[in-house]
């Protein structure tokens, strides 16, 4: 019989403004749904100790440092791992941006929800990682050698969906990962909705004509098609439509690539839904195939 393995991911507080800590929120979630043991090990632990507050406060202030508050989303199965050092049994699971093996796990898991150091100026992984990739766009083959199995976690905010508003009016854009371009003057008085709640940017949606991205990969391009709003990708770093989508197959629907694509906008606004209920299942499947491959390693 297999050794039962107990997974720990290590994470950052819940934020529903990120889709690489949603995911990582999500496998655990997946797993302990899977009938796996999976937990939480909060990322602020580490910095708490790394900036010698444990050891100059170790007699009186236990709880306040490890017992921080720690936002979750009360929906998911996440408990909080237990403050052990990670065992023969235990899988620890990183994001790239993570450096090194700051528990001192036995079992790693390294996944790649970005290319390693997109994020971060330092790559820094541990010998001995078995990799997962998010996705290809993820992948960075120098290290990995290629043999990064996908573990693709996908999720769709509830918020967004089309109120089939009869009369719709204004323009809104986004910047977040485009930063550095300068606005283009028909966007000067249009709502920009970086760093808003998701309440008021599917508000948004659900009244705007029509709304424009800078970030070339952000999901928020497909909410605004869910919501019924015209959605415009502003090409920057790629030749052609065909090169975006390769690299970018969750806006394959809904959304145009340039003012240029708004004909493939339209005709393709009502299968954003049905593509993403479809990554969902695959989301699943992934999270399975994640199990079997380690216990294949670590079991």
């Amino acid at each position: 019989m297999p050794i039962k393995l107990n997974y720990i991911i290590f994470a950052p507080d819940y934020d529903e403004n990120s889709g690489g800590i949603i995911a990582l929120h999500k496998l655990c979630h997946h797993l302990n749904e899977c009938g796996e043991s999976a937990s939480l090990w909060p990322s602020i632990w580490v910095r708490r100790q790394s900036q010698g507050w444990w050891k100059r406060f170790r007699r009186n202030f236990k709880e306040a440092i490890f017992g921080v508050e720690f936002d979750r989303h009360p929906d998911l199965i996440t408990p909080i791992a237990k403050r052990r050092k990670p065992g023969a049994n235990d899988v620890v699971v990183y994001p790239e941006v993570v450096a090194g093996n700051p528990l001192g796990g036995i079992n790693v898991v390294r996944w790649l929800l970005h290319r390693p150091g997109f994020h971060t100026s330092v790559v820094n992984f541990s010998a001995g990682e078995l990799f997962f990739k998010f996705a290809d766009f993820a992948d960075d083959k120098e290290i990995t050698k290629g043999v990064a199995a996908q573990l693709f976690v996908f999720s769709v905010n509830s918020l967004y969906k089309n109120k089939n508003t009869r009369v719709r009016s204004g323009v809104c854009y986004l910047v977040r990962k485009g930063e550095g371009v300068e606005i283009a003057r028909n966007l000067e008085d249009a709502i920009k909705i970086d760093g808003l709640a998701h309440e008021d940017v599917a508000a948004i949606f659900s009244r705007c004509e029509i709304f424009y991205s800078y970030d070339e990969a952000s999901m928020y391009s497909c909410y605004a098609a869910m919501c019924g709003c015209l959605s415009v990708v502003i090409p920057k770093s790629y030749s052609s439509r065909e090169a975006w989508v390769a690299q970018n197959p969750h806006l394959q629907y809904g959304v145009a690539y340039g003012e240029n694509d708004l004909d493939h906008a339209r005709l393709t606004q009502s299968e954003v839904v049905k593509y993403f209920q479809s990554l969902e299942r695959s989301s699943l499947e992934s999270v399975h195939r994640f199990i079997a491959t380690t216990r294949d390693r670590f079991g």
